[in-house]
């Protein structure tokens, strides 16, 4: 009986301790598969967080690499502008010295003769009936005295082109409307350097031939050697501002 439970006794353990074991061996197990997932785990998300670091520094590196870019456009515009706004300050000085040196010209002796081809040349351009010419108070008695000259010429000019047709043109009359007077340090707003203007059909038509208008035509004409002899730049082929000319020339 005794033997009988010193058998029974070895036999639970023998059991307990293959339990035991097994219990060792399925927790180790267990174990190294939890460690096996948390590596695992743990590798993906830092290979997570490598990558959005990654991303984020290209991004921020690419944002900075634009920034940048921007901002030294921005530099080369602000510099750009600055040159263009010093130019352009030099060419409206050289425009504003050639207007004070045309300050006086009605003392010129030749002076008459300049309002009679202007008068001439406004008339073939609006080629109207009925015109008054509009002057500087100043330069009304230069214009009265070439009047009726400057009728006969436009009139020859025209029968010359047409082959004999004389126009009907009504004697000419100074406009009652004045130009403004000559620039001046108190007048450097409205002002006229000379030359005239032709009114027509009750002011519905002007023709401005005055010196301030052809000196702004020929400025927009020699700008570019202008620029050119200033600021050194080359100018552009001859034939290049022949279609803005063209244009310019077709306003009255």
């Amino acid at each position: 009986m005794a033997t009988t439970q010193s058998d029974a006794d070895r036999q639970i353990n023998n059991l307990m301790e293959f339990l035991f074991l097994e219990a060792q061996e399925k927790a180790e197990e267990i174990r190294q598969k939890a460690n096996a997932e948390y590596e695992s785990q743990f590798q993906e998300m830092k290979r997570e967080v490598e990558k959005k670091l990654a991303e984020e520094f290209k991004s921020k590196r690419e944002q900075h690499k634009v920034e940048k870019l921007i901002k030294a456009s921005q530099e080369r515009q602000k510099a750009l502008f600055s040159v263009m706004e010093f130019r352009n300050a030099k060419m409206q000085e050289l425009k504003k010295n050639v207007v004070t040196k045309l300050q006086g010209i009605e003392k010129h002796g030749d002076y008459p003769k300049l309002l009679r081809n202007l008068i001439v040349q406004g008339l073939i351009r609006i080629q109207e009936d009925k015109v008054a010419v509009r002057v500087r108070k100043c330069d009304v008695a230069a214009a009265e005295s070439v009047l009726a000259e400057a009728a006969k010429l436009y009139k020859e000019a025209v029968s010359k082109a047409t082959d004999g047709f004389v126009p009907d043109l009504a004697p000419l009359t100074i406009d009652t409307t004045y130009l403004p007077p000559a620039y001046s340090a108190d007048n450097a707003e409205d002002f006229c350097s000379g030359g005239v203007v032709l009114v027509a059909r009750r002011g519905r038509i002007l023709c401005k031939n005055t010196l301030d208008a052809r000196l702004d035509i020929s400025f927009h004409k020699l700008t570019p050697s202008l620029r050119g002899m200033l600021f050194g730049e080359r100018a552009p082929p001859p034939n290049a501002g022949k279609h803005d000319e063209a244009a310019h020339g077709h306003g009255h």
